[in-house]
């Protein structure tokens, strides 16, 4: 999985490669601020060399962090908004 661009004004990229998760299985993104607050909370079908686009713009500056996760997979990632 991979997460682009980052530092990012409004929209940020999640790109799942082949063999990032089962087939078939969703894919839970998870949006914590810099508080541990959870801002927004979403399960997405996903296959192999997807790509999901999450928009910041409701964000205020600051620093966040992103979790995707199902049964196969558990990848963390910091995402700073400017």
């Amino acid at each position: 999985v991979k997460l682009y661009p980052n530092p990012t004004s409004d929209l940020i990229n999640l790109k799942f490669t082949a063999g990032a998760t089962a087939s078939n299985e969703p894919v839970n993104i998870v949006i914590i601020d810099n508080w541990g607050k959870i801002v927004e909370s979403s399960t997405i079908a996903v296959g192999d060399y997807s790509k999901i686009t999450v928009s910041f713009n409701n964000y205020v500056p600051g620093i966040y962090y992103v979790k995707c996760f199902n049964n196969s997979l558990e990848k963390y990632f910091k995402v700073i908004k400017i």
